[in-house]
This record gives structure tokens, C-alpha cells and sequence, in this order.
């Protein structure tokens, strides 16, 4: 009986597991038409990076470095930055680095003293911008030369109101960084097969874009602005129910925003709590859908496990199970890595698979009790 309750739920996973497949590759294929494409541009299609900082000293010169290497001419971008009361001398650095480069138009911005957080810092950059296309990422990431280029032409191409774009972890050398790794392509591959369906579902801060007026039109982060997170995917949520506001991913490998993996594992948990904590305020039918299926697939697997130990399972069907949802697993993974050229490791993926019920399960119950996480040198209540 539990065993065709197993297989009931494992084929329809693997049955998503191809169709995300299916249309990821769609999606790049578009993406990839995109890029070869000459798109006249004119002031309409100006944009303006806003980027929150909070005690970034090691790492916004690299940003600043990427910024400055964009393909895009500097007449139709610039550069928001905003201070979120860095104690780390991160400010100084931004405008000292802006200083010797005057071709650029860089704002360095510092957040009053009344305001703090992503969300404001954000809100507060937008403020004082002067485009009518917003790009985001965060003050310790490395977007890629032709990324504003791209952004730009998907939005003026198809008309969007929003865009999501492809996160990647690099370096990812270690045991614990290229299980986050495998982890980000999931997600992310799983967001992109969403978005460009129209279906408001996953994205990421360091990687996305939208229109200045619909953010106003919506109210920002009205509504969600006391939770510490989200300042991606409930903006998302929002702008997708607008009339006439579509939503979409830039999936091309030339439009990827690089960022470092947690280096230890204390780290990672307390990201993921960070992560996990926004789940719970989410009023997204897919979300919630989503999530429960998942959720429920990992449980059955866990009790499936447990049955099996203590002799209430058969093996032979336990061994197909984990053979059949191995494989489809591994080359969902390979074929999301393999147009980046990211190395997906057999044993890696082996140990994910092995450990992921367990993870998911463990983070499922720390997030419904987490009341409170250290991100940033701030300690942040949820």
C-alpha cells in the first residue's frame, strides 16, 4: 500500500523534472535569439542599478569593477548605491572608487538614520533615481559584462514589467559550497521555468529587474515591509497581478550574476533560516502549492525510510524508488549546469540526494520556530 502511495507521488516529481527541463532550454533558446539581436535604444530604456550596502568593504570595489565593465554605454545607466550604516568603512571605499571614475554617474547614498534594512535602503535608491528601468543586485555579487545589455533589450523586446535573472555560486570548491551550488541551480531553473510561464512563483534580489513605475503603482513594499526578506519575490508577486504587466527570466549565460557560497556550514544554516522565515507570510497559491508538494514528497520519503528499517517496506521497491528519482534528479541538474558550463559531481549529487530529506525536513521545522537570525552584523527579527 505505501509503496504505490511512493510511486504516486514520485512520478508526477519526475514528470516536473522534465517539463522544467523541457522549458528551460525553450527559454535559453529565446534568451539566446535575444543576445544576437541589435535593439536601437533610446532614453526610454535608460536604467538605474540600485544596490543596498551594509559592510561590504572586501567586496564592492569587485561590484563597483563589474559595474564599470558593462557593455552597455554609460549614457544609459547609473549607478544608485546605498549605505545601509555600514560600520566597516564601506562607504568611503564606494566613493573613493567613484571618484576615479567620473565618466561613470555613481550616487552614493546613505540611508537616513531612521531607516534601515534592504527593503528601505532599496526604496530609498529608487527615490533618488532618475531612469524609468530599475536593475538589482547586491553589493557582494559580480554581474556579468553584458548583463544591463541583456536586461535591457529582454525588457524593450517583450515588454516587461518585471524580469528575474540567473544566480550562480562561484567559487564553489568545497564540499559544503557546491552542495549550496546544486541547490541554487534547482531553485533557480525552477524559478525561470516559472516566470517565463507567467507564473509568478521563485527569484532572486541579486539578479532582477522591473519598471520604476510599477513598483509605484503597487506601493513598493507596502504590506511586507516589516518582514526582514523578500524584497524579490513578494515585489514579484505584486507587480505579476497588475493588468498589462508582464512578467519574465533572462535565462543567457551572458546575463548571470555571480555570488559567493557560505563558506562554512554555520554560515549556510543561518542564510537558510534567513530564506525559510519569509515562507510563512506568503500568499502565493504556487508557493504554497508548490510547496506542499515538495514538502509531501519528502515526507512520504522519510517515512518510506523509516518502514523500511524497521521491515514495513519492501526493498526491491525502496531500491527502484531511489534509482528512478536518482536519475531524473541528476540529469535535471546537468542539464540546468551544463549551457553555463558549471560541473555537476556525480557524489555530490549522490550526497544531496541522500541528505536533502533530512535538510528539508530540518528547515521546515526550524523556520516555523525561527523568531530571530544574525545577517549582515545585525541581528533581525522575524
Amino acid at each position: 500500500m505505501m509503496e504505490g502511495v511512493l510511486w504516486g507521488i514520485l512520478i508526477p516529481y519526475c514528470a516536473l523534472l522534465l517539463w522544467i527541463i523541457q522549458a528551460y532550454r525553450h527559454n535559453r533558446r529565446l534568451s539566446n535569439d535575444l543576445a544576437m539581436e541589435a535593439l536601437p535604444l533610446d532614453e526610454t530604456d535608460s536604467v538605474s542599478v540600485v544596490v543596498a550596502m551594509r559592510n561590504e568593504s572586501s567586496n564592492i570595489e569587485t561590484l563597483l569593477d563589474c559595474l564599470a565593465r558593462q557593455t552597455l554605454s554609460p549614457r544609459y545607466w547609473e549607478l544608485c548605491l546605498v549605505d545601509d550604516h555600514s560600520t566597516d568603512g564601506s562607504k568611503a571605499i564606494a566613493e573613493n572608487w567613484a571618484r576615479r571614475h567620473p565618466g561613470l554617474s555613481v550616487k552614493v547614498l546613505t540611508l537616513p538614520a531612521s531607516m534601515h534594512g534592504k527593503k528601505a535602503a532599496i526604496t530609498y535608491g529608487i527615490q533618488h533615481s532618475r531612469h524609468p528601468f530599475i536593475c538589482c543586485t547586491d553589493a557582494d555579487c559580480r554581474p556579468s559584462a553584458r548583463w544591463l545589455e541583456l536586461m535591457t533589450k529582454h525588457r524593450k523586446k517583450n515588454k516587461l514589467a518585471f524580469i528575474g535573472g540567473l544566480v550562480r555560486l562561484h567559487p564553489a570548491n568545497r564540499l559544503v559550497e557546491r552542495l549550496q551550488s546544486l541547490e541554487m541551480i534547482a531553485l533557480t531553473g525552477t524559478g525561470a521555468t516559472l516566470l517565463q510561464r507567467r507564473i509568478p512563483g521563485m527569484c532572486n534580489g541579486a539578479n532582477l529587474a522591473f519598471e520604476q513605475a510599477a513598483f509605484w503603482q503597487v506601493g513598493g513594499y507596502e504590506g511586507n515591509e516589516h518582514i526582514p526578506t523578500g524584497d524579490d519575490e513578494f515585489l514579484l508577486q505584486k507587480i505579476a497581478r497588475l493588468p498589462g504587466k508582464p512578467v519574465g527570466f533572462l535565462s543567457h549565460p551572458e546575463a548571470v550574476v555571480y555570488t559567493h557560497p557560505c563558506h562554512d556550514w554555520h554560515s549556510w544554516i543561518e542564510q537558510r533560516k534567513r530564506w525559510i522565515s519569509k515562507w510563512k507570510y506568503h500568499q502565493s497559491g504556487m508557493h504554497k502549492l508548490l510547496g506542499a508538494y515538495i514538502g509531501l514528497l519528502y515526507l512520504s520519503w522519510l517515512a518510506a525510510t523509516a518502514a523500511l528499517i524497521l521491515n514495513g517496506y519492501g526493498i526491491v521497491h525502496f531500491a527502484a524508488q531511489c534509482a528512478v528519482k536518482f536519475s531524473f534528479e541528476f540529469v535535471f541538474l546537468y542539464a540546468l549546469s551544463k549551457p553555463h558550463r558549471q560541473a555537476v559531481r556525480l557524489l555530490d549529487v549522490l550526497l544531496l540526494f541522500l541528505v536533502y530529506p533530512f535538510y528539508a525536513a530540518y528547515f521546515v521545522w526550524v523556520g516555523s520556530r525561527t523568531s530571530s537570525y544574525t545577517w549582515k552584523d545585525r541581528r533581525v527579527k522575524v
